[in-house]
């Protein structure tokens, strides 16, 4: 993209059929609190301060423009230039950025005071990845595609960086409406169901009538979940059970799994379906849905030692 230190503003077009100049409202004014969104989140990341202003928009509704205004004692042309450099390689090129990227593209003369200033601004290469990485970012940058992609009179968007509102003899950076879903993050949930799994319980709810969370630990991580066994619920709120340090229980538990970075995988919306045991270390007391399982398993087994007599 076409972007120089001096730059300090922005024109988005909304590229329409016939060459329109007529947009929806709605997609227009949604694209734009996305977009201030997008920058302000940039932004607080590298920890620049800093606002976007506007002005009126050019043949209605197809162009906005924006400038960026650091509000930094010091270096605020340098600190724009990395904040709009950074936004817009991870927003419109949906791409990871390096240190050596901002160097390689600012003039020699000024690459060693860049660097100074990224140091002192503690950017680093570890900063940047995470902050492409971020879930945050990334669906937001979703939404701004997603809305765009929704209006099918729109053809292309496209990017023009310049100064002080002047984009003449400025190269635009185009993406056309075919590759708007490269941008768009589909929801990669996937349930994931756990049978006797071992899960200790914390904080149980005990009022009846209360449908609240209950807490435990599972795999070593403290998790909320809703208990759905009516049977150990009752047993639970009229004090048949009595919880102590390392009560736990053998239960079907359900979750979903998110990615929530290319890197991590978040689990979710914890469920118990179904308690079979519990109790504490050795002493285990079997519930009505735990002798039905055993029954249930034994049957299986009979039924596969008769198929390979």
């Amino acid at each position: 993209m076409d972007l120089k230190i001096q730059d300090d503003s922005t024109m988005l077009h909304y590229e329409q059929v016939n060459n329109s100049s007529v947009m929806k409202a709605q997609v227009e004014a949604e694209s734009s609190v996305v977009y201030l969104k997008a920058v302000n989140y940039v932004s607080t990341a590298l920890k620049i301060k800093s606002e976007l202003e506007t002005k009126a928009l050019a043949k209605g509704s197809v162009i906005r423009f924006f400038r960026f205004i650091v509000h930094e004692k010091n270096d605020k042309e340098i600190l724009r230039y990395i904040l709009m450099f950074v936004f817009n390689r991870i927003f419109y090129f949906n791409q990871t950025v390096k240190i050596e990227d901002i160097l390689n593209n600012v003039p020699d003369d000024y690459r060693e005071k860049v660097e100074k200033i990224l140091q002192r601004k503690r950017i680093t290469n570890s900063l940047l990845l995470s902050l492409y990485d971020q879930v945050n970012i990334r669906n937001i940058r979703s939404d701004f595609f997603k809305n765009l992609d929704y209006c099918r009179d729109i053809t292309a968007f496209s990017v023009t960086n310049g100064v002080d509102y002047t984009f003449i003899d400025r190269v635009s950076f185009e993406i056309p409406a075919l590759r708007f879903k490269e941008y768009i993050e589909v929801d990669d949930l996937s349930t994931v169901v756990k049978d006797k799994t071992t899960l200790y319980i914390i904080s149980p709810v005990l009022l009846k009538g209360k449908e609240l969370k209950w807490g435990g630990i599972y795999e070593g991580k403290y998790i909320t979940f809703d208990m759905l066994s009516s049977e150990f619920k009752t047993k639970s709120q009229i004090g048949d059970i009595d919880y102590r340090t390392g009560f736990n229980v053998s239960c079907k538990l359900v979750y979903t799994e998110v990615m929530e970075t290319p890197h991590t995988i978040k689990k979710k919306d914890f469920k118990v379906l179904e308690v079979y045991s519990y109790g504490i270390d050795d002493t285990f007391v079997e519930t009505f849905a735990g002798k039905k399982k055993k029954a249930e398993e034994a049957m299986l087994k009979l039924f596969q030692d008769k198929d390979y007599e």
